[in-house]
């Protein structure tokens, strides 16, 4: 949610674009309208009500889950129904958060046969990759990815960015460093960035150099993110500023440009066309 906020901060000349991104955060707002699902602190009163009994946003998604459940016994199947025949991103993305919960015999080897055999957005098969690790699903799958056809172990799909090779977490470690002087309130829309570039190419080979990067890759990649979303952000670019403040060298400028365009092809691709 905090990240189609800030895109609709943007710089953003598509108004149907801009509109899509207002519908589905109206729609976030109205569905998660607790403090906690909409990852709002909760005021100081509420704060000292709870401090007995710490409610996590697990508990509330298996509440909603049971809820629709004692309601209707054929709710699993129609959550893989949405998953395999819903146009709508957002209806798959809330489908798959609900499957994580339920207890059913089919949803694996589904979701795998769906990963498999069916063409889809490469978020998507993040998602489903992540919803089977956190199902504890062991199992390897081969799937086409950004073009790519590509092998990977359910088991060790990253749930969080600390599940990440240590260079990719200290690429957000290194911007926020830089940005403190420059760009002090940035830091959290790089890292929403930055982990939503990493599920959209992870297991492809532009992902496979990110896992032994060195700390100039480091600083490389840093620079080409803060570039992107500054960009992003303002509609310009300031190569000079922030070249001098990763302190690259000629090569790493040229590798900061490729790594630069990736990432804006990957904001083009899914925030913008």
């Amino acid at each position: 949610m905090h990240l189609l906020q800030f895109l609709l901060q943007c710089r953003n000349d598509d108004q149907q674009t801009s509109e899509e991104w207002h519908a589905l955060l109206q729609w976030l707002r109205s569905t998660f309208t607790s403090h906690r699902e909409l990852d709002v602190p909760p005021d100081s009163d509420d704060a000292n009500s709870d401090s007995d009994e710490e409610i996590t946003e697990q508990d509330l998604h298996k509440q909603r889950f049971y809820t629709k459940m004692s309601e209707d016994p054929n709710y699993v199947k129609k959550l893989l129904e949405v998953i395999l025949t819903e146009p709508r991103l957002d209806k798959k993305m809330v489908a798959l958060e609900q499957l994580v919960i339920a207890d059913h015999p089919q949803i694996n080897d589904t979701l795998i046969r769906w990963l498999e055999q069916v063409e889809l957005h490469p978020l998507v098969q993040f998602k489903v990759l992540r919803t089977l690790r956190e199902r504890q699903c062991v199992a390897t799958v081969n799937i086409l990815r950004c073009g790519e056809q590509v092998k990977i172990d359910i088991a060790v799909t990253p749930l969080q960015l600390d599940q990440y090779p240590t260079g990719v977490q200290q690429v957000i470690h290194r911007i926020k460093d830089v940005s403190e002087v420059h760009h002090p309130n940035l830091t959290y829309f790089v890292e929403h960035t930055w982990q939503e570039f990493l599920a959209y190419i992870y297991g492809t080979s532009l992902y496979e150099p990110l896992q032994q990067m060195s700390e100039k890759d480091v600083d490389t990649w840093a620079a080409a993110l803060h570039q992107a979303v500054i960009e992003t952000m303002t509609g310009s670019k300031d190569d000079e500023t922030i070249n001098s403040s990763y302190s690259l060298n000629a090569e790493q400028c040229k590798q900061m440009e490729h790594a630069y365009e990736s990432i804006k092809s990957f904001i083009a691709s899914v925030f913008v066309s």
